[in-house]
């Protein structure tokens, strides 16, 4: 079988099998000279069984690679895809709130995109999760990110109003001390204005703090 196919492509370019052969001989085809193109036909009829049309071969090759670069492609996905235990650490590591069974196929979690309760369905089978309200659908691997970048602009946030509550906080100390109070730098409005806004950032404190700790 290995030397037939070694000498397929040189049958195939063989001159006995070109087209004016074939055309000579079907031309003597019934007459006394056609003993030598029977012959002929034989061999051809034997070439066309052995050798498969080319076009339908590289079809098929063509279908076998696409098929393979598939299934090479989900693979790789599937090796990424973390497990239950990983899913299930990892959202007690930052305090996301979820409903797990082991006898069931999902952890189910908060839908970051639309903030519905309990709605986003995590498959421990391939690691996509689908929110049942709003249809979006993600990879967990895409999910743990946006987690990061969230938890990476709060913590800016947070940095961000501390340092704005001390400044205040240092403002009115001074402002309410007889002996550091300035009539010229602080005037009634001034005062107000910053009471108005020490205020603010102490509501968003709370609301912050509640909403974590509802999360």
């Amino acid at each position: 079988m290995k030397k037939l196919k070694t000498a397929l492509p040189i049958i195939r370019n063989h001159s006995l099998f070109s087209n004016s052969n074939i055309c000579q001989c079907k031309a003597l085809e019934g007459s006394s000279k056609s003993n030598g193109c029977n012959n002929f036909f034989r061999q051809y009829s034997i070439f066309n069984d052995l050798v498969p049309e080319e076009t339908t071969h590289k079809e098929d090759e063509y279908e076998k690679i696409s098929v393979l670069e598939k299934l090479i492609i989900e693979s790789k996905e599937l090796e990424n895809v973390p497990t239950r235990s990983e899913m299930v650490d990892y959202m007690k590591q930052h305090e996301i709130r979820f409903l797990d069974s082991e006898y069931r196929r999902f952890i189910r979690t908060d839908c970051l995109e639309c903030g519905a309760s309990q709605t986003n369905l995590i498959s421990t089978v391939d690691g996509q999760m689908t929110c049942t309200a709003c249809d979006a659908t993600q990879p967990f691997l895409n999910y743990k990110k946006k987690i990061t970048v969230r938890k990476t602009e709060t913590t800016k946030d947070d940095e961000t109003t501390t340092r704005e509550e001390k400044e205040i906080e240092e403002t009115l100390r001074r402002m309410e001390s007889p002996d550091n109070f300035d009539s010229d730098l602080y005037d009634n409005v001034s005062y107000l204005n910053l009471m108005s806004k020490y205020n603010q950032i102490n509501n968003k404190k709370k609301d912050r703090h509640l909403r974590v700790r509802d999360e």
